[in-house]
């Protein structure tokens, strides 16, 4: 970002660091530079930490990760009183989709079954 802020010939100034990126030249290339590589190093450094402290949790026997069978809020909540009527009266997924005007019907489906919201008599294929 830094880079793109002084190509476009914006001055950049950090109070903290008492830096001020007004030239382009040579010394502000490389703090720039510096600073590119030390945010980098911290980013590694933070995923490094993570991967560790997520090892140690699993050694231990600990799962990961939501518990199976969560079920968590979705944009189609709002038309659950809608998508269970149209399902009562009959109709399949892929034309909620369509009333929904969902591009597809992969989603639609998704929430359809992970709510049980099929009757036992629907078994139809897809």
């Amino acid at each position: 970002m830094v880079n793109a802020l002084v190509q476009r010939g914006i001055r950049l100034i950090a109070l903290k660091q008492q830096i001020d990126l007004t030239d382009h030249d040579m010394s502000s290339k490389i703090i720039v530079t510096v600073f590119s590589l030390l945010a980098a190093l911290e980013r590694d450094l933070i995923s490094m930490r993570t991967r560790e402290a997520l090892a140690a949790k699993k050694s231990q026997g600990m799962r990961l990760g939501k518990p199976k069978g969560t079920i968590q809020k979705s944009n189609f909540d709002a038309d659950l009183p809608r998508i269970k009527e149209l399902l009562h009266v009959g109709l399949s997924v892929r034309k909620i989709a369509t009333i929904l005007n969902c591009p597809n019907h992969h989603s639609p489906n998704t929430y359809v079954s992970k709510r049980g919201l099929r009757g036992p008599d629907s078994s139809k294929s897809k």
